[in-house]
């Protein structure tokens, strides 16, 4: 059996995809929404919650994993830090799923970080309305920055349980809060931005599968400022960018039958 790190629609994709080639997988997500989802996959198994180091390694070796395949979410940088030293540390394979990113052209309304900090402090210096699209993961340090105080923040957010009650305990407001899961189309970005107002849109640069380019688009043609948070860099020991090269590498490394 390989473990899937999940919790995108990517992985999800990817899960049946090689669950059509012949491959046992164990699925994992964050959220129980994004577990309900994972289990519309035909996976032998799905496990949600947040997976520690010491609970990764538990669990590959109670399943008995022999590759793990990181296609989390390309911000989501400690799970796959702790996917590639337990690999390391019990010597079974590793292979990362990377989402192509988009080539970003040059534009004035692109407002380029590298941290949600920075990401604050200009979304504050560009507009008093915020459209948050960063998920759930850095809405906490994003709200509390100093600099957003007496500022209007909408979160558009996954329609998750505790995704929502998150929201309402950092202090936004129902009408403050868009549940919905994307990714959105060009037209639905602008009447998200026209209907809140939006006078500035903060996301990360998540790719094509995360609706990135259509949310970029949209503000541009409303001449709405975009600070973007660019990707991490990590050094993977083996990198795919396609779901081919993904099971190329399980049929090298496994050296069995599915």
């Amino acid at each position: 059996m390989i473990l899937l790190l999940g919790g995108t629609g990517d992985s999800r994709e990817l899960a049946r995809y090689l669950t059509a080639a012949g491959v046992e997988v164990l699925l994992t997500a964050v959220t129980e929404y994004g577990a309900q989802l994972a289990g519309e996959t035909g996976v032998s198994r799905v496990l949600s919650g947040a997976l520690t180091l010491d609970k990764l390694r538990e669990l590959v070796k109670e399943q008995e994993i022999r590759t793990i395949v990181d296609a989390t979410h390309p911000y989501a940088v400690e799970i796959s830090r702790n996917a590639m030293a337990l690999a390391e540390e019990m010597a079974i394979g590793y292979c990362r799923y990377e989402r192509k990113g988009i080539d970003l052209e040059e534009n004035p309304l692109f407002y380029r970080v590298s941290s949600l900090e920075e990401a604050a402090g200009k979304a504050a210096e560009l507009g008093n309305n915020i459209f948050l699209t960063i998920g759930s993961k850095g809405l906490e340090q994003f709200l509390k920055a100093a600099c957003i105080r007496g500022k209007r923040v909408v979160a558009r957010v996954l329609p998750d349980r505790g995704i929502i009650e998150k929201c309402l305990d950092l202090g936004l407001t129902a009408r403050e809060i868009i549940a919905m899961q994307g990714p959105f189309t060009y037209e639905l970005n602008q009447a998200m931005y026209r209907q809140t107002a939006a006078a500035v849109v903060v996301t990360k640069e998540s790719g094509h599968a995360g609706g990135t380019d259509s949310k970029l688009t949209a503000a541009v043609d409303m001449g709405i400022p975009v600070v973007i948070i660019t990707r991490p860099e990590l050094s993977y020991p083996n990198k795919s960018a396609t779901f081919q090269e993904v099971l190329d590498y399980l049929v090298r490394s496994e050296r069995t039958r599915f």
